[in-house]
């Protein structure tokens, strides 16, 4: 379950104004994050310039219908049902979308795992030709004896 999921539910659970601002708040935070992550990965995985194109224009063209669907939903339900039962509908798709990545596991970027690789030499390099990263990193993480203190 994903944490903006977590919070949108907060939100419809509030009952002061300002549990329900800083919910709120919370909220956009997490789903505006996600929106810049999605442009970032599709720009990266992406095998062409085209797909590129293409990619990132379904992606805003998504966050579109997302906020006509929010306008929609708020015309049908606030009037009947109330703020709660809306801001709960609104927190679906921040449920399914999580889901949908995990069921497809979204994979880490070459541009990502280059970076993780250049990082991992550079630590090697700093270590010297007789210590691996991990002696080094195993050294700074030991915790000293009591009884040489």
């Amino acid at each position: 379950i994903s944490l903006a999921f977590l919070v949108s539910v907060l939100t419809a659970l509030s009952h002061e104004f300002y549990l329900l601002l800083v919910s709120r708040a919370f909220t956009g935070i997490l789903v505006g994050s996600n929106c810049a992550i999605t442009y970032v990965y599709w720009a990266e995985v992406s095998p062409s310039k085209k797909m590129k194109n293409l990619g990132v224009f379904m992606a805003g063209l998504s966050f579109s219908a997302g906020a006509g669907y929010t306008s929609l939903l708020a015309y049908w339900t606030l009037p009947t049902l109330g703020w709660r039962v809306f801001f709960v509908l609104c927190s679906s798709p921040i449920f399914i979308g999580p889901l949908i990545c995990f069921t497809f596991y979204l994979d880490e970027t070459d541009v990502y795992l280059r970076l993780q690789q250049k990082q991992a030499n550079n630590m090697k390099e700093r270590c010297g030709p007789t210590q691996s990263a991990e002696t080094t990193v195993s050294y700074l993480t030991s915790v000293p004896d009591e009884d040489n203190t």
